[in-house]
């Protein structure tokens, strides 16, 4: 029997088919959690010469008023992700030529509050790498361009709740 409630929505029973197999589903939604606060800053300082020579810089500052409970079990309401950050950047730029070389490095941060489902948090540790591009223009209409990330193949290495726990590196 299907008719309509007080409010106006739809109710009663969905049958199936006789001899219809099921069909399993899966339904995700998103949950609003707790409030935090979060607030930041970014300075970027670029400098040019006329010979195409330049330097770039940037720092970018996160705070949260959000404490995490390292200690605690269960689940625990986290920003990840959250750290501060800063590049420096060489440049060469002309005609033919593009070139940029870049340090960038990150602060330690939190990559998740769970590891396989159990409450153990995972940390990545202050990590910094060395990348370098470069851009060929052979003519009008043919370019070639090189891009190497990570040139001196640094570690990023990760931990649990403190640095002697779970060590690895990736």
């Amino acid at each position: 029997m299907t008719g309509t409630n007080a409010a106006g929505n739809a109710t009663g029973t969905i049958s199936g088919v006789a001899g219809d197999p099921a069909l399993p589903y899966l339904l995700t939604t998103y949950v609003n959690e707790k409030k935090a606060m979060l607030k930041g800053a970014e300075i970027n300082w670029q400098h040019m010469l006329d010979n195409g020579l330049g330097i770039q810089a940037i720092y970018t500052w996160v705070k949260s008023d959000l404490a995490f409970d390292n200690q605690g079990a269960g689940n625990r309401f986290a920003l990840v992700g959250l750290s501060n950050s800063a590049n420096l950047v060489g440049i060469h730029e002309d005609a033919t030529w593009s070139v940029r070389a870049a340090y960038n490095w990150r602060d330690e941060f939190l990559l998740s509050p769970t590891n396989n489902g159990l409450p153990n948090r995972v940390y990545v540790e202050p990590y910094g790498q060395a990348d370098l591009s470069v851009g060929f223009n052979f003519s009008k209409n043919l370019s070639f361009s090189f891009e190497a990330i990570n040139l001196f193949d640094a570690s990023q290495r990760t931990h649990g709740r403190t640095r002697e726990l779970d060590s690895s590196r990736t």
